[in-house]
Order: C-alpha cells, then structure tokens, then sequence
C-alpha cells in the first residue's frame, strides 16, 4: 500500500517572470538542486500551465520527472545531473537526468 504523502506549497516562478504558488511533493521540494522556495495558499498556477520539469531515469530503469521552479536552479543549469526521490511505496530512487522540458503556457 502506498504511503501517506502530504504537500507543500512552493513558488513556481515562469520563463517570463510571473510568479505562481503551486503543490509540490515534499520530497521534491526539500531538494536543494529543484531549487524551491516557500510559497503560501491560495494556489494560484492556470490548470492548463505546464511548468518546466526534468525527466530522468533510475538504475531499475524506472521514469521519473521533477517540477523545476525556476531557470536557475541547479538541475536546469546541469550544475547537477541527478536527483534523489521517494517512490509510491517509500522506498527511495536516485534518478539520473535524461532531458530538461520547457514550460507550455496556458492558452
């Protein structure tokens, strides 16, 4: 059975410069190279918004993507090239970055 997972609200900061409060993974958020900054409710990120993020793969070869909030965070620069996560069961993942996608705005 999956674990009991919470969330935390982060600021999304777009290509242009708009800020968004949004929902992140703890895990994801306590990651240093994601690069995430305390946001407060009410959410406010478009549903149709896209943010960039980073799709990697772990050594089982399972896929795994990562919200990236902002351009200068260390996994969009590729100052590092892996992340560490928590999977649907609590067990834990070190995920090797395979491509970084840019964000699609809403229409």
């Amino acid at each position: 059975m999956p674990a009991t997972r919470g969330t935390k609200v982060g600021v999304y900061t777009t290509d242009s410069g708009v800020t968004y409060n949004t929902n992140v993974d703890p895990d994801n958020f306590a990651n240093t190279d994601a690069g995430w900054t305390a946001g407060s409710a009410p959410l406010n990120m478009p549903r149709r918004f896209k943010p960039r993020h980073a799709t990697g793969k772990d050594a089982s070869g399972r896929h795994h993507t990562i919200i990236l909030p902002d351009v200068a965070n260390n996994l969009w620069t590729r100052v590092a090239n892996s992340w560490d996560g928590q999977d649907d069961i609590g067990g834990t993942y070190t995920a090797q970055v395979i491509n970084l996608i840019n964000e699609k705005p809403s229409l």
